[in-house]
């Protein structure tokens, strides 16, 4: 169990002093006596230390072949604590129990007018999540569709999570797109963890 303390308003006010002091002393379950100081090495052990990562993939991808399952490799860690992309590079590893929430986007480009179907869902240690998946389908050529899914997992230490996704065609990509004079380049795939509990 982490403690969550609430975020301390700009100025000083007594009721955040009281109910921070009255968390630490729930949390603490005895190790923190009411009324006393706390040692200048115990707030370490107290404050909440969540566990995050935002990963990328920064290049464009096709299936190789229809209705085949893939997993979506990272190239890029934005910014991670205690989360990262592990070996091969489509596991994203936990080093801490807890729930996560992962967060995927995905960016769809359409090469024609057929209509496309393209699956994404989550796999746990290698299995697969029941009833992760979600479809979106694309008929505009040249089109482009963003796509993504929210979705919780408890989770220890050393356990992974891979994104997979297929298609019913070949004539579609995750797509990366180039920086403009006008906007930056994006991700074909960008994925936040954050630890909740």
């Amino acid at each position: 169990m982490k403690l969550k303390l609430p975020p301390a308003p700009a100025d000083y006010n007594f009721q955040y002093e009281a109910q921070r002091n009255r968390l630490i002393e729930s949390f603490a379950q005895g190790a923190y006596v009411k009324g006393e100081d706390v040692g200048i090495y115990a707030p370490a052990k107290l404050i909440y230390e969540g566990f995050y990562g935002q990963f990328k993939k920064t290049t464009s991808v096709s299936p190789a072949a229809t209705n085949t399952a893939y997993a979506i490799t990272f190239d890029t860690t934005e910014d991670s604590n205690g989360v990262s992309i592990g070996s091969p590079a489509s596991r994203i590893v936990v080093t801490e129990d807890g729930l996560y929430n992962f967060s995927a986007h995905f960016t769809i480009l359409s090469n024609n007018s057929s209509a496309k179907t393209t699956w994404f869902w989550f796999r746990k240690n290698g299995t697969n999540v029941a009833a992760s998946a979600f479809l979106t389908t694309s008929d505009i050529n040249g089109g482009h569709m963003a796509s993504g899914r929210d979705h919780f997992f408890s989770l220890v230490a050393g356990d992974y999570i891979e994104l997979m996704w297929a298609a019913d065609s070949t004539n579609l990509e995750l797509h990366a797109s180039a920086a403009t004079a006008f906007a930056p380049s994006g991700p074909s795939c960008l994925l936040s963890v954050m630890q909740v509990q």
